[in-house]
């Protein structure tokens, strides 16, 4: 498993639409091609690179998908920024107009890293993303809140963590997050590996809402009211969630306490699926497959278990060795 480390418009008369279905029947393998090409180009030329990235496409999503993959296979994410702009933000929690002054005054340093080294934390990432495809006439927007992954589980309230993007293609919001697509830090070695995760290009809602809080609910882009404690206390989700468009609705707690011999229903809807197969998951406690059913009802995957003997257990969630989401499970008599 994979650790990621990442740190951290409002416009009028906002109509905000839902995913469409279509996105995993689009082919992308021409902008694709096209971010391949013009790898390594200078940030110096930030309008000239925008324009090479997307002056041969006529519509949007081709436009905006070139932007988005030059931005996750060129800029590395920076361990040592993200721990220190993580200090400064709990430092000064109690006084946004300090954290404002160290910020401003830190911001030439944070743009000539990302300018010359083409590193940078969550905030650069999506700045790039928002001005090239500003400059490609993508209207876009910077959305800042909450993360919560396997490095980060239990975000604190004061103290957002993070920032993505959400942009308006044919007439309809999405949302991606070019930090979790660009790879993950190897802190035993102490750098960062590009590994390229298409499963945060224009994600569904429903999946980004697990892991992503938005401090402004119009960006979940869904018409839920769900409330930060909920988002805390829910399951966490990896990168194989997004990879297969599969996300946990039940149970809502990441802890549940079940009986000895009473089994518990886990449900996880398939988002995007245009396939009749069931996805070969599995469930897992101490590297140990269990014998639980799985049965599909349309676009939701029931998976039933009873424990035998009380104690706690770790559950995963895989999709082939990977794991796509975990509970915690304390087991009475």
């Amino acid at each position: 498993m994979k650790l990621i480390f990442v740190t951290l418009f409002i416009f009028s008369s906002l109509n905000i639409y839902s995913q469409s279905l279509d996105l995993a029947e689009r082919d992308f393998s021409k902008p694709d091609s096209i971010a391949k090409v013009f790898k390594g180009y200078s940030l110096k030329k930030l309008p000239r690179l925008s324009y090479q990235l997307t002056h041969q496409f006529d519509n949007d999503f081709d436009k905006f998908r070139a932007i988005f993959i030059w931005v996750s296979t060129n800029i590395s994410s920076s361990h040592h920024l993200v721990e220190k702009v993580s200090r400064k933000r709990k430092k000064y929690r109690s006084d946004s107009l300090a954290f404002s002054s160290w910020n401003a005054s830190y911001n030439k340093k944070f743009f000539k890293n990302l300018l010359i080294n083409k590193s940078t934390v969550c905030t650069g990432y999506a700045y790039l993303i928002q001005e090239m495809a500003l400059m490609a006439g993508i209207e876009n927007t910077i959305v800042n809140g909450y993360l919560k992954s396997s490095t980060y589980p239990f975000p604190e309230i004061d103290v957002p963590n993070h920032s993505w993007n959400a942009v308006r293609l044919n007439n309809k919001w999405y949302l991606c997050d070019a930090t979790l697509a660009s790879g993950y830090y190897f802190i035993d070695k102490d750098e960062f590996v590009f590994d390229f995760n298409g499963g945060y290009f224009l994600a569904s809602p429903e999946i980004f809402k697990k892991s992503h809080f938005p401090l402004e609910k119009k960006w979940t882009l869904l018409n839920d009211n769900l409330t930060f404690e909920e988002f805390v206390e829910g399951p966490i989700i990896y990168d194989d969630a997004f990879n297969n468009n599969i996300t946990p609705v039940f149970p809502k707690n990441i802890n549940i306490r079940a009986k000895k011999g009473v089994p518990i229903e886990f449900q996880f809807k398939l988002c995007h699926s245009s396939s009749n197969e069931i996805p070969a998951i599995s469930m897992i406690t101490n590297n140990q497959p269990l014998d639980a059913e799985i049965i599909q009802q349309d676009d939701l995957l029931k998976i039933s278990y009873a424990f035998k003997h009380k104690g706690f257990y770790d559950i995963h969630f895989n999709i082939g060795k990977e794991i796509f989401t975990s509970y915690s499970i304390k087991v009475s008599k």
